[in-house]
Protein backbone atom coordinates (compact mmCIF):
# COMPACT_ATOMS: atom_id res chain seq x y z
CA UNK A 1 0.00 0.00 0.00
CA UNK A 2 1.63 3.25 -1.09
CA UNK A 3 2.25 6.03 1.48
CA UNK A 4 -0.69 8.16 -0.18
CA UNK A 5 -3.39 5.47 0.22
CA UNK A 6 -2.57 4.86 3.64
CA UNK A 7 -2.64 8.87 4.60
CA UNK A 8 -6.15 8.62 2.70
CA UNK A 9 -7.01 5.74 4.90
CA UNK A 10 -5.88 7.40 7.88
CA UNK A 11 -7.58 10.58 6.48
CA UNK A 12 -10.74 8.85 6.79
CA UNK A 13 -10.73 6.55 9.71
CA UNK A 14 -10.63 10.76 11.29
CA UNK A 15 -14.21 11.08 10.07
CA UNK A 16 -15.46 7.54 11.32
CA UNK A 17 -17.15 8.90 14.16
CA UNK A 18 -18.52 11.34 12.29
CA UNK A 19 -19.51 8.75 9.62
CA UNK A 20 -21.23 6.61 12.03
CA UNK A 21 -23.33 9.60 13.76
CA UNK A 22 -24.73 10.56 10.08
CA UNK A 23 -25.61 6.88 9.67
CA UNK A 24 -27.01 6.62 13.42
CA UNK A 25 -29.33 9.71 13.00
CA UNK A 26 -30.58 9.00 9.60
CA UNK A 27 -31.46 5.37 10.91
CA UNK A 28 -33.10 7.10 14.51
CA UNK A 29 -35.16 9.62 11.96
CA UNK A 30 -36.05 7.28 9.60
CA UNK A 31 -37.31 4.66 11.88
CA UNK A 32 -39.21 7.18 14.41
CA UNK A 33 -41.00 8.59 10.89
CA UNK A 34 -42.33 4.90 9.74
CA UNK A 35 -43.04 3.08 12.59
CA UNK A 36 -43.89 5.19 15.60
CA UNK A 37 -47.43 7.44 16.18
CA UNK A 38 -47.55 10.35 18.05
CA UNK A 39 -49.81 9.97 21.86
CA UNK A 40 -53.89 9.14 21.18
CA UNK A 41 -54.90 9.98 24.28
CA UNK A 42 -56.05 13.16 23.67
CA UNK A 43 -59.97 15.32 22.77
CA UNK A 44 -60.59 17.52 20.78
CA UNK A 45 -63.39 20.13 20.01
CA UNK A 46 -64.92 20.04 16.84
CA UNK A 47 -65.82 24.00 16.88
CA UNK A 48 -61.87 25.07 17.42
CA UNK A 49 -62.13 27.08 14.52
CA UNK A 50 -57.74 26.28 14.70
CA UNK A 51 -58.07 23.21 13.96
CA UNK A 52 -61.49 22.58 11.67
CA UNK A 53 -59.59 23.70 8.17
CA UNK A 54 -60.61 22.13 5.40
CA UNK A 55 -57.97 19.00 4.37
CA UNK A 56 -56.02 20.00 1.38
CA UNK A 57 -54.47 16.49 -0.53
CA UNK A 58 -51.90 18.11 -3.11
CA UNK A 59 -49.61 19.55 -0.88
CA UNK A 60 -47.66 22.96 -2.69
CA UNK A 61 -44.11 21.45 -1.50
CA UNK A 62 -44.26 17.69 -1.11
CA UNK A 63 -42.46 16.00 1.95
CA UNK A 64 -39.93 14.36 -0.78
CA UNK A 65 -39.32 18.01 -2.48
CA UNK A 66 -38.89 18.92 0.45
CA UNK A 67 -35.85 16.50 1.25
CA UNK A 68 -34.13 17.59 -2.27
CA UNK A 69 -34.52 21.15 -0.82
CA UNK A 70 -33.03 20.20 2.31
CA UNK A 71 -29.81 17.62 0.62
CA UNK A 72 -29.34 16.94 -2.52
CA UNK A 73 -29.77 20.73 -4.07
CA UNK A 74 -27.42 21.92 -0.99
CA UNK A 75 -24.93 19.20 -2.42
CA UNK A 76 -25.07 20.14 -6.20
CA UNK A 77 -24.14 23.74 -4.84
CA UNK A 78 -21.07 22.25 -2.88
CA UNK A 79 -20.09 20.34 -5.97
CA UNK A 80 -20.32 23.68 -7.78
CA UNK A 81 -18.26 25.57 -6.01
CA UNK A 82 -15.67 23.02 -4.84
CA UNK A 83 -15.10 20.80 -8.04
CA UNK A 84 -16.31 23.20 -11.11
CA UNK A 85 -16.15 26.77 -10.31
CA UNK A 86 -12.41 27.97 -11.07
CA UNK A 87 -10.38 28.07 -7.81
CA UNK A 88 -10.95 32.23 -7.66
CA UNK A 89 -14.28 32.00 -6.78
CA UNK A 90 -13.66 29.78 -3.84
CA UNK A 91 -11.87 30.60 -0.57
CA UNK A 92 -9.98 27.18 0.33
CA UNK A 93 -9.71 28.10 4.25
CA UNK A 94 -11.02 25.68 6.18
CA UNK A 95 -8.92 24.63 9.12
CA UNK A 96 -6.11 22.42 8.62
CA UNK A 97 -7.26 20.29 11.73
CA UNK A 98 -11.13 19.78 12.52
CA UNK A 99 -11.89 19.79 16.25
CA UNK A 100 -11.80 16.07 16.24
CA UNK A 101 -7.98 16.46 15.21
CA UNK A 102 -8.04 15.51 11.71
CA UNK A 103 -5.93 16.77 10.41
CA UNK A 104 -5.13 17.21 6.02
CA UNK A 105 -2.63 15.10 3.77
CA UNK A 106 -0.06 17.73 2.36
CA UNK A 107 -1.08 16.58 -1.23
CA UNK A 108 -4.57 16.81 -0.56
CA UNK A 109 -6.41 19.87 -2.44
CA UNK A 110 -7.64 21.88 0.01
CA UNK A 111 -11.14 22.47 -1.67
CA UNK A 112 -11.23 18.72 -1.49
CA UNK A 113 -10.94 18.75 2.30
CA UNK A 114 -13.52 21.42 2.25
CA UNK A 115 -15.93 19.59 0.08
CA UNK A 116 -15.73 16.28 2.44
CA UNK A 117 -15.76 18.17 5.90
CA UNK A 118 -19.12 20.30 4.57
CA UNK A 119 -20.46 17.15 2.86
CA UNK A 120 -20.22 15.28 6.19
CA UNK A 121 -21.59 18.20 8.02
CA UNK A 122 -24.94 18.57 6.05
CA UNK A 123 -25.49 14.60 6.39
CA UNK A 124 -24.85 15.21 9.90
CA UNK A 125 -26.90 18.72 10.37
CA UNK A 126 -30.08 17.12 9.05
CA UNK A 127 -29.94 13.70 10.58
CA UNK A 128 -29.86 15.61 14.20
CA UNK A 129 -32.41 17.78 12.63
CA UNK A 130 -34.80 15.04 11.69
CA UNK A 131 -34.63 12.71 15.04
CA UNK A 132 -35.45 16.38 16.82
CA UNK A 133 -38.19 17.39 14.69
CA UNK A 134 -40.14 13.92 15.15
CA UNK A 135 -38.91 13.59 18.86
CA UNK A 136 -40.46 17.03 19.04
CA UNK A 137 -43.58 15.94 16.95
CA UNK A 138 -44.38 12.86 18.73
CA UNK A 139 -43.98 14.27 22.87
CA UNK A 140 -45.98 17.39 21.99
CA UNK A 141 -48.72 15.41 19.98
CA UNK A 142 -50.80 18.65 18.70
CA UNK A 143 -53.31 18.43 16.20
CA UNK A 144 -52.87 20.03 12.93
CA UNK A 145 -54.92 23.31 11.41
CA UNK A 146 -57.09 20.48 9.27
CA UNK A 147 -57.51 17.49 11.82
CA UNK A 148 -61.00 17.39 12.45
CA UNK A 149 -61.50 16.96 8.70
CA UNK A 150 -58.86 14.33 8.59
CA UNK A 151 -60.32 12.85 11.96
CA UNK A 152 -64.02 12.20 10.23
CA UNK A 153 -65.80 12.00 13.55
CA UNK A 154 -68.29 9.60 13.52
CA UNK A 155 -70.95 12.20 15.10
CA UNK A 156 -70.46 15.67 13.39
CA UNK A 157 -72.58 17.03 16.16
CA UNK A 158 -70.66 15.96 18.86
CA UNK A 159 -68.86 18.90 20.53
CA UNK A 160 -65.55 16.64 21.65
CA UNK A 161 -64.17 13.80 19.77
CA UNK A 162 -61.49 11.90 20.65
CA UNK A 163 -59.28 9.40 18.24
CA UNK A 164 -61.19 6.47 18.74
CA UNK A 165 -64.12 8.01 17.48
CA UNK A 166 -62.26 9.00 14.09
CA UNK A 167 -63.38 6.96 10.83
CA UNK A 168 -60.52 7.95 9.38
CA UNK A 169 -59.22 4.26 7.53
CA UNK A 170 -55.79 5.47 6.39
CA UNK A 171 -54.03 5.54 9.44
CA UNK A 172 -51.20 7.41 7.88
CA UNK A 173 -53.66 10.53 7.56
CA UNK A 174 -54.87 10.48 10.95
CA UNK A 175 -51.45 10.13 12.55
CA UNK A 176 -49.81 12.70 10.60
CA UNK A 177 -52.64 14.81 11.83
CA UNK A 178 -51.42 14.78 15.17
CA UNK A 179 -47.93 15.99 14.29
CA UNK A 180 -47.93 19.64 13.71
CA UNK A 181 -45.29 20.88 16.24
CA UNK A 182 -42.88 21.72 14.77
CA UNK A 183 -43.10 21.74 11.19
CA UNK A 184 -40.64 18.95 9.82
CA UNK A 185 -40.54 21.26 6.48
CA UNK A 186 -39.59 24.49 8.07
CA UNK A 187 -37.01 22.71 10.35
CA UNK A 188 -35.26 20.82 7.03
CA UNK A 189 -35.92 23.76 4.48
CA UNK A 190 -33.84 26.19 7.19
CA UNK A 191 -30.97 23.34 8.38
CA UNK A 192 -30.31 22.68 4.90
CA UNK A 193 -30.61 25.78 3.06
CA UNK A 194 -29.51 28.15 6.20
CA UNK A 195 -25.78 25.62 5.85
CA UNK A 196 -25.80 26.26 2.28
CA UNK A 197 -26.48 29.92 2.73
CA UNK A 198 -23.90 30.10 5.55
CA UNK A 199 -21.31 27.87 3.73
CA UNK A 200 -21.76 30.26 0.44
CA UNK A 201 -21.25 33.65 2.75
CA UNK A 202 -18.62 32.19 3.93
CA UNK A 203 -16.40 30.51 1.62
CA UNK A 204 -16.96 32.27 -1.66
CA UNK A 205 -15.85 35.34 -3.01
CA UNK A 206 -18.67 36.47 -5.35
CA UNK A 207 -21.57 38.51 -3.72
CA UNK A 208 -23.60 37.99 -0.75
CA UNK A 209 -26.48 39.18 -2.87
CA UNK A 210 -26.67 36.36 -5.29
CA UNK A 211 -27.00 33.28 -1.83
CA UNK A 212 -30.40 35.46 -0.78
CA UNK A 213 -32.33 32.52 -2.83
CA UNK A 214 -31.25 30.41 0.00
CA UNK A 215 -33.93 32.07 2.58
CA UNK A 216 -36.33 33.15 0.24
CA UNK A 217 -36.78 29.57 -0.86
CA UNK A 218 -36.72 28.52 2.91
CA UNK A 219 -39.82 31.07 3.48
CA UNK A 220 -41.26 29.76 0.92
CA UNK A 221 -41.58 26.81 2.05
CA UNK A 222 -42.91 27.73 5.17
CA UNK A 223 -45.08 29.67 3.67
CA UNK A 224 -46.80 26.88 1.78
CA UNK A 225 -47.42 24.92 5.27
CA UNK A 226 -49.88 27.08 6.54
CA UNK A 227 -51.26 28.01 3.34
CA UNK A 228 -51.77 24.48 2.54
CA UNK A 229 -53.37 24.49 6.13
CA UNK A 230 -50.51 22.03 7.71
CA UNK A 231 -49.20 23.98 10.19
CA UNK A 232 -50.01 26.56 12.32
CA UNK A 233 -47.80 29.80 12.20
CA UNK A 234 -45.97 29.27 15.53
CA UNK A 235 -45.33 25.84 14.05
CA UNK A 236 -43.40 26.61 11.03
CA UNK A 237 -41.22 29.61 13.32
CA UNK A 238 -40.68 26.68 15.49
CA UNK A 239 -38.92 24.51 13.13
CA UNK A 240 -36.95 27.09 11.31
CA UNK A 241 -35.49 27.97 14.63
CA UNK A 242 -34.52 24.59 15.45
CA UNK A 243 -33.17 24.29 11.79
CA UNK A 244 -30.86 27.20 11.86
CA UNK A 245 -30.05 25.82 15.74
CA UNK A 246 -28.80 22.59 14.76
CA UNK A 247 -27.14 24.24 11.59
CA UNK A 248 -25.27 27.06 13.91
CA UNK A 249 -24.38 24.07 16.60
CA UNK A 250 -23.03 21.78 14.12
CA UNK A 251 -20.79 24.51 12.61
CA UNK A 252 -19.44 26.44 15.47
CA UNK A 253 -18.25 22.13 16.30
CA UNK A 254 -17.02 21.41 12.66
CA UNK A 255 -16.59 23.84 10.50
CA UNK A 256 -15.41 26.90 12.58
CA UNK A 257 -11.86 27.75 11.60
CA UNK A 258 -9.20 27.76 14.73
CA UNK A 259 -6.85 30.40 13.28
CA UNK A 260 -6.96 32.44 9.95
CA UNK A 261 -5.40 31.20 7.24
CA UNK A 262 -5.35 30.12 3.25
CA UNK A 263 -4.64 26.76 2.93
CA UNK A 264 -2.57 25.44 -0.19
CA UNK A 265 -4.19 24.36 -3.11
Amino acid sequence: MSVRIKQLVSYAAGFTMLYAACASTMGIFAWSELFLHPRLSKQFRTDDPTINKTYVPKETVTGLQCLVIAFPLPLLVLTWWCLVESDSSVQHRYLARSQLGVAKPDWLPAKLHLYHASCVALLLILGINGVLTNGFKLIISNARPDFIARCQPQDSNALYVSFDQCTQTNRWILYEGLKSTPSGHSSFAAAGLGFLYLWQVRHTRVSKWRHLWCPILCLVVMVSRVIDHRHHWYDVIAGCALGLSVCALVWRSLLREEAPQILPV
